[in-house]
């Protein structure tokens, strides 16, 4: 069977089916979406995807690559402004939450990766820790030489991001506790961020 033809504008047929990847992925999550479906979407041919996506993993990667870039072009210039550590780190929590709000993707992409045994890991690892890396290494230069060296930054921003992936998950379950959650969730937040930056933050939670 001879190999489909590539397409007159490949880096548009491209963008085309992770528009449409994005779209089914975020509605019907990994295990649920078809290649079949998003070529559809996409207006080409299922062996059409395939000279693009050699698989279902393959497009979600480039997927996850495109919905974590867009957060990057989003959140990445408020690194650059002068603001002090608790500032700076609360800013780009609320900027997260505030993206995943508008852009439903961010979300549902998340939970759509916690949904998919494995698949993904390649984006997670080379688009989504580098910008977890490059918020840490912002609010550190932001704090100075006052912040603990050990203090877990990092480990803050990776517990708000995975709980927020959660909570998609669980809403479909127990919505009204999502919701009640969801309330006051500033409030805990402000507080895991203040112990974050506090110099007692590396002191073992273990008596």
């Amino acid at each position: 069977m001879p190999r489909p033809l590539g397409p007159s504008n490949p880096q548009e047929t491209r963008r085309q089916l992770i528009e449409a990847g994005v779209r089914r992925f975020a509605a019907h999550g990994y295990a649920a979406t078809s290649l079949s479906e998003v070529a559809r979407d996409a207006g080409i041919t299922a062996p059409s995807l395939l000279y693009h996506f050699p698989s279902k993993d393959a497009l979600f990667n480039a997927v996850l690559r495109d919905v974590w870039g867009g957060v990057r072009e989003q959140l990445e210039p408020m690194l650059a402004q002068d603001l002090d550590a608790e500032t700076m780190l609360a800013a780009v929590v609320v900027g997260l939450s505030s993206y995943e709000r508008d852009a439903d993707p961010l979300g549902e992409m998340s939970a759509a990766l916690l949904g998919g045994a494995g698949t993904g890991a390649e984006a997670a690892r080379d688009t989504f820790l580098p910008l977890v890396d490059d918020f840490e290494t912002g609010i550190r230069r932001a704090a100075g030489p006052s912040l603990p060296k050990g203090a877990p930054i990092r480990e803050v921003l990776l517990y708000i991001i995975f709980a927020h992936a959660a909570q998609r998950q669980i809403r479909r379950l127990l919505p009204e506790e999502v919701d009640r959650v969801e309330a006051r969730e500033s409030e805990f937040v402000v507080t895991l961020l203040r112990a974050a930056l506090s110099p007692d933050a590396t002191v073992s939670a273990n008596p």
